[in-house]
């Protein structure tokens, strides 16, 4: 019974962390409103917890097993890859928005960041989900393409597409659209070598420069 009842303060704490954290972000939120929003004295706090970093990672780390779980669901379900990761990318833009603090993190936005919640360490994080839920999928990829490469795709996605209501359903088609083309570019096999970024850049800034001279 007593385990039970640190459980439940335990749990108690994280939840209206979560809430606090979510609304205004890391940085922003201190142990005292943390510790008067869960109704507890200051010294239960870090009975708990030893800091409000490790509280914080602790969250990350609920949801990133969680997503994890998902990812490897609704993949397998699908029975084909391109399909499971389809499903996946649209699948997951949609918990994201249900996880805001997650997506935050995810997007590097330097409120939701801590001593030990790193844009480094998600981009591992990101790194371990992909190595474990798509296992054996480089050489699948279409050629010069690496598993950076898919992560960055998966970035760029929620990145674009991350903020916005998620009652819209022109939002949905333009996120299904987007995922398609994405997935499809990922395991083409046709071979093509893009210019390099910076001649592009050149190009435009070339095209500036034209346009003021006259």
């Amino acid at each position: 019974m007593k385990e039970l009842k640190k459980d439940i303060k335990r749990a108690s704490i994280l939840r209206e962390a979560e809430k606090l954290f979510e609304r205004y972000g890391y940085r922003k939120v201190s142990i005292d409103e943390i510790v008067a929003a869960a109704g507890i004295a200051k010294g239960t706090f870090y009975l708990y917890f030893r800091s409000k970093d490790v509280l914080y990672h602790e969250i990350f780390i609920s949801y990133h097993t969680e997503e994890i779980s998902q990812a490897f669901d609704m993949i397998t379900r699908e029975g084909d890859l391109k399909k499971g990761i389809y499903v996946d990318m649209v699948g997951g833009l949609y918990y994201l928005q249900k996880r805001p603090i997650l997506m935050e993190i995810m997007l590097g936005n330097p409120a939701y960041l801590s001593e030990s919640v790193t844009t480094e360490m998600v981009h591992a994080y990101y790194k371990e989900i992909a190595s474990k839920v798509f296992e054996g999928i480089e050489h699948k990829l279409a050629p010069g393409l690496t598993m950076d490469d898919f992560i960055h795709m998966y970035m760029f996605f929620y990145g674009s597409l991350g903020h916005g209501s998620p009652d819209d359903p022109a939002r949905w088609r333009l996120a299904a659209s987007t995922a398609r083309v994405l997935v499809d570019g990922m395991f083409s096999h046709s071979r093509w070598k893009p210019r390099p970024v910076e001649d592009i850049i050149a190009e435009v800034d070339k095209l500036f420069e034209q346009e003021g001279a006259k």
